[in-house]
């Protein structure tokens, strides 16, 4: 297969997982992973903190 070939399957397939009910739900699914990682990152840093400025 050419490149050309390749390109227009990969656009395919990505326009029709676009079209199925479920396309959205992998994202759903990845932005709350990456939200809720966020935010205990973002807690854990706190605790961090709070750590370091005791011990001092």
């Amino acid at each position: 297969m050419s490149k050309l070939e390749i390109a227009n399957a990969r656009d395919l397939t990505e326009q029709e997982l676009r079209e199925t009910d479920g396309g959205w739900v992998p994202w759903a699914i990845a932005g709350g992973l990456f939200i809720i990682g966020g935010i205990a990152g973002y807690m854990d840093q706190k605790q961090e903190n709070k750590k370091n400025k005791c011990g001092k």
